[in-house]
């Protein structure tokens, strides 16, 4: 529905058009620039590509039961701010992919950990101008792809607070500093997949104990594991590092000084 340019209905009701719909999906609708719809309180599912803020804006206020949001190629969408979060503290599945003009998903003066106290699915994809990222509280699974921009990402502190992170992948973000906390957030991680962050030379140690599976691709500048290899043994069943196999030879059976390490787990590609 390329042509198409404005979505109301009349009636003085403020909830009455679409009583019993619970996922709308507006696709491919580049000239849709008016929503005045009435609230839909039964709505929880909500997808928006191919269209303007505007629309993302006016759909995202219609009910406050929205737990999954899907934002793919939104245009104008700069950033993502307590403008729309302040209506979505429901939402657990966040995905937001193509955007190219998005630069932050909060405002200095929005704690996204607050508004969105929900979430526990996060995945960015291919947002290109995207400059940071700050992981909220709850969060079980966070991927962030393909954003180049991205310089930094950040995780909550706090010690005093059961971790939820189960799975966390982080891919062809050529200019992240990963910024580790040095607290209890990451302990209840047991998936971790680096791939293509040349920045990143260290990893946390005493961390990342519960970690079952561990890949690290095309991070050529990390500069070693350290001795008791992450704090991670026994528990890491698989692991995937080819930044430090055959390049340096530190896995080598014979002369590598992780072999001791290497060798204690079950899938290690080291032959």
């Amino acid at each position: 529905m390329e042509q198409w340019e404005e979505w109301s209905t009349s009636g003085g009701e403020m909830v009455g058009s679409f009583p019993c719909v619970c996922k709308i999906s507006i696709t491919g609708c580049p000239k849709l620039n008016l929503v005045a719809i009435e609230l839909i309180p039964s709505l929880r599912g909500l997808h928006v590509e191919g269209c303007s803020f505007a629309v993302l804006r006016s759909m995202a206020v219609l009910s406050s039961s929205i737990d999954t949001l899907t934002i793919d190629n939104i245009k104008g969408l700069t950033k993502l701010h307590g403008e729309v979060l302040e209506h979505l503290k429901a939402v657990e599945d966040l995905r937001i992919s193509h955007c190219a003009s998005l630069q932050s998903i909060e405002e200095k003066d929005v704690n996204m950990a607050i508004s969105m106290k929900s979430l526990a699915y996060v995945k960015i994809n291919d947002c290109t101008s995207l400059e940071s990222y700050s992981c909220p509280n709850n969060i079980a699974i966070l991927t962030i792809e393909c954003c180049p921009s991205i310089t930094s990402s950040s995780f909550p502190t706090m010690d005093d607070l059961p971790s939820t992170l189960n799975d966390l992948t982080i891919s062809k973000c050529d200019n992240m500093e990963v910024s580790w906390p040095l607290n209890s957030f990451l302990l209840s991680l047991k998936y971790l997949s680096i791939d293509g962050i040349p920045k990143l030379r260290l990893f946390p140690e005493g961390c990342l104990v519960n970690l079952i599976e561990l890949t690290i691709e095309n991070c050529d500048n990390i500069e070693s594991i350290p001795d008791n290899g992450y704090g991670f043994l026994p528990r890491l069943c698989k692991i995937k590092c080819i930044p430090l196999l055959s390049p340096r030879r530190r896995c080598d059976r014979r002369i590598g000084k992780y072999w001791p390490i290497i060798s204690q787990i079950p899938d290690h590609g080291v032959y």
